[in-house]
């Protein structure tokens, strides 16, 4: 049986184009191969609970949980504002969480968002992110800490066999001192 560089050669390609041909299918080869190694290697980290995210602003906030449920009894104990900052807590019917906490900062950022699971919708750890690049993994807790343009954030899962009941994205921008 002939190799492809006598094939392609018999064919009338000559030995230089069958040589460039087997080059080029191997560098394609390699390119596939590791970009297949490479989504594997990337799997993401979930960065929001119901879309909403550390550094979005708190109106964007409002528009992704309006379409869950709504926010505790307008201005009460549920909603607070400190110093310029805003904590706010959602009741949810139409999602795996029964509940959502939150905090913007005076600049109406969210710093961070507080999920609670509804009983027997718990989520498997590693469904929020890779548990092999989780800086701390038991059968109750997975931490995961991610470098982002903006300082990053840090997810906390919370449950038994794991398995969340409460998950907490948190930012980990480092406020400037004034």
């Amino acid at each position: 049986m002939k190799n492809m560089s006598e094939q392609l050669g018999s064919a009338g390609f000559g030995e230089k184009p069958a040589s460039l041909f087997l080059i080029a299918i191997t560098f394609i080869f390699v390119l596939l191969s590791s970009g297949v190694a490479q989504s594997h290697a990337d799997k993401r980290v979930s960065d929001s609970i119901l879309g909403v995210k550390v550094g979005m602003s708190l109106s964007n906030a409002h528009e992704e949980l309006e379409r869950f449920g709504h926010s505790g009894s307008g201005e009460s104990d549920d909603e607070k504002e400190e110093a310029g900052e805003h904590k706010e807590a959602w009741n949810l019917g139409k999602s795996e969480f029964s509940s959502v906490a939150l905090k913007a900062n005076g600049k109406n950022k969210i710093v961070w968002v507080t999920g609670f699971v509804r009983a027997g919708r718990e989520i498997p750890f590693e469904k929020l992110g890779d548990l092999s690049t989780a800086s701390r993994v038991n059968d109750s807790l997975a931490i995961w800490n991610v470098a982002t343009t903006t300082g990053g954030y840090r997810i906390v899962a919370k449950g038994f066999n794991g398995k969340a009941r409460v998950v907490y994205v948190l930012s980990l921008e480092i406020p400037t001192v004034q």
